[in-house]
């Protein structure tokens, strides 16, 4: 689990400073005076997760984007439909958060959220007070691992 601090390491680091164990950075974009253009920060953990980060300082809020490499482009003719309802069992509940809590836990600490599923992929996206940030790392790490 990203701990906040760890998340913090993050966001401050550099190709050329110490990441925490099992993060590689991969590369940085800056943002350049007068150009239109996301920076960004991308590391790839030693579970093969890739992890982007763009800080924008302008709202005390964070959002946590999700996405799986799966939609209906992967599934077999006639046996379709599965990437969708997947997107939503996966709000269903896990080994440690029941049955809609998900939907509670973002909602009553402020935030909101949504998945979506696409030819070629399916997403959780949340966005919450920056204070939250652990909890919706810890809830997508729970459905990640322990879908019911």
């Amino acid at each position: 689990m990203l701990s906040l601090a760890s998340y913090s390491q993050f966001v401050e680091s550099s190709s050329t400073q110490a990441l925490p164990k099992g993060v590689t950075f991969v590369e940085q974009v800056k943002a350049v005076k007068g150009e239109v253009m996301i920076p960004y920060s991308k590391y790839r953990l030693a579970n093969g997760l890739t992890v982007i980060l763009s800080p924008d300082h302008s709202d005390p809020l964070v959002s946590v984007d999700v996405t799986y490499h799966v939609g209906s482009a992967h599934e077999q003719q006639g046996k379709s439909g599965f990437a969708h309802f997947f997107e939503h069992m996966m709000f269903q509940g896990s080994k440690h958060v029941g049955d809609q809590q998900h939907f509670k836990l973002i909602t009553e600490a402020g935030g909101e959220l949504n998945g979506s599923t696409g030819r070629d992929f399916t997403n959780y996206y949340e966005t919450i007070p920056a204070n939250q940030l652990e909890k919706v790392l810890w809830l997508e790490s729970d459905r990640m691992g322990f879908l019911l």
